[in-house]
């Protein structure tokens, strides 16, 4: 026998025909006058052949077995069966009878949603969204017990690419599920391991077990976000390698690339330090006396070789000194921004000498203490190169921690480690494919059990096999231990 939550399901289908005898079910009236989730748009059909009919008698024994149902149309009196293909006349149809057909309100629906979670003890937020594929994902923002998740409303089979995206996007969402979703879409969500519940298991959960039975998914799909990360990785990868993005989510990949590698990783629009500020930060703990590890980036997304302009410089700058001057930054402890990066396919490294000259001429112009940090462009075919050796390594690299930490700092902060000629200006950096290459060999070489790296030591032994030029020597200011606000 059917469960009331199946009937449910099934019943809350757009287009879902209802016969006579379902029309007046208790559930069905529920659906329909307590919850208004569906209205009925009645139809009058008769039946291709009927014994009561007039035409009864002249139809061939042939023709008897059609078992057709046709709506009737107003104002028509001449049909043709699609099935038979017989000429009727509705004069002769005396025996007619009725359906109904389901038509969903899913503002309804979507409210109901809502409201259960939010009368689960669940605070709603706002409604959210991502967007990927020149498309918006809409969902509500809810939170709880610091446990902040998304509730996206699904009425139908999803399709790979949004599933793709939202792994990418680590983003923990429910899915509730209903129309053609509930049916068709539990065992490819299953598959994936995302968390849903189906709109016929809501209306029938009873209070005290809905607060539970909700929480549990919160809690679920929030933990298992970590492990979506890792999973959607080579995906990411994928992506970058073949340029199937766009503005939109370019900066999304990259963030998911340096956050498996770089859990310090995060976006200024989630740390609420100060407005207009660049796309994220990470810190990496400094080499042994040492005091640079902190890096904002900026992601300048270009399907082909990008120039830099005036107001990229101004940008830039802005980004920096907002930084810097912000009240939130100054009482913490903060001691200064280390290197800018710049994520890009393809830059000009004219324009980077263009963008740090600007940048030094405002910065000793506006303010008192100027800003001497790197500007660093980091090729996003570097970083995917990077990331590609993590992961496929990643054991390696994880009991090499240390030492992939104090080599990614050198490389972000020493111009000397670099042999690109076509930089003539003090203060920048081109992380190149090459270089990736030098710094995982460094790293993979070296014996998980030795202590940290000697920055001195391992530049001597570099210049004295050639592979960087005369070094003068790191001076840093002693500063204030690294602390996240």
């Amino acid at each position: 026998m059917i469960s009331e939550i199946d009937e449910i399901n099934d019943l809350l289908r757009n287009g879902r025909e209802i016969n006579s005898l379902m029309r007046n079910s208790d559930l069905l009236v529920r659906l329909e006058k307590t919850y208004h989730f569906l209205e009925l748009k009645e139809k009058d059909f008769f039946r291709c052949i009927h014994e009561d009919d007039g035409d009864f008698d002249i139809i061939s024994d042939d023709q008897r077995r059609c078992d057709a149902e046709i709506e009737i149309i107003p104002r028509k009196v001449k049909y043709v069966c699609p099935q038979c293909h017989r000429i009727i006349y509705l004069e002769d149809k005396k025996f007619r009878f009725k359906k109904y057909q389901v038509a969903v309100m899913e503002k309804n629906v979507r409210k109901f949603i809502k409201n259960s979670f939010k009368d689960s003890g669940f605070k709603y937020l706002r409604e959210g969204s991502l967007t990927f594929d020149q498309e918006k994902f809409l969902f509500y923002k809810f939170t709880c017990n610091s446990i902040e998740f998304g509730v996206s409303v699904m009425n139908k089979i999803p399709d790979k690419s949004l599933l793709d995206w939202i792994e990418i996007y680590s983003s923990p969402i429910i899915f509730v599920l209903f129309d053609s979703a509930a049916l068709s879409a539990q065992r490819i969500l299953e598959g994936r391991k995302f968390r849903f519940i189906d709109i016929g298991t809501l209306v029938t959960l009873e209070e005290k077990n809905k607060i539970g039975k909700l929480l549990d998914l919160a809690k679920k799909c929030t933990t298992e976000t970590k492990i979506k990360l890792l999973s959607s990785l080579p995906n990411v990868i994928e992506k970058l390698e073949n340029r199937e993005i766009d503005y939109y989510n370019y900066e999304q990949c990259i963030y998911v690339l340096l956050k498996f590698m770089l859990d310090s990783t995060d976006k200024f629009g989630n740390s609420h330090i100060c407005k207009e500020l660049p796309d994220g930060f990470f810190t990496i703990s400094p080499p042994k006396g040492k005091q640079y590890g902190f890096y904002v980036y900026d992601c300048k997304f270009t399907g082909e070789k990008r120039k830099l302009t005036s107001s990229d410089y101004r940008a830039i700058y802005d980004y920096i000194r907002n930084f810097r001057t912000s009240p939130a930054v100054i009482q913490s402890n903060f001691h200064d921004i280390d290197g800018f990066i710049i994520f890009s396919h393809n830059l000009p490294i004219g324009d980077l000498e263009k963008t740090l000259g600007h940048i030094r001429s405002y910065s000793m112009r506006d303010e008192r203490n100027p800003w001497n940090g790197k500007l660093i462009y980091f090729e996003t075919d570097s970083l995917i190169l990077l990331a590609k050796s993590f992961f496929e390594s990643r054991g390696e690299f994880e009991r090499r921690k240390t030492f992939f930490y104090d080599y990614l700092n050198l490389f972000l902060h020493d111009e000397d480690l670099h042999q690109d000629t076509n930089i003539k200006k003090k203060g920048i950096i081109h992380i190149s494919k090459d270089d990736i290459r030098n710094m995982i060999e460094l790293i993979l070489q070296k014996d998980p059990e030795e202590q940290r790296i000697d920055t001195e030591a391992l530049l001597e032994d570099l210049r004295s096999r050639g592979l960087i030029s005369s070094y003068s020597g790191i001076t840093v200011d002693k500063q204030p231990k690294l602390e996240l606000p």
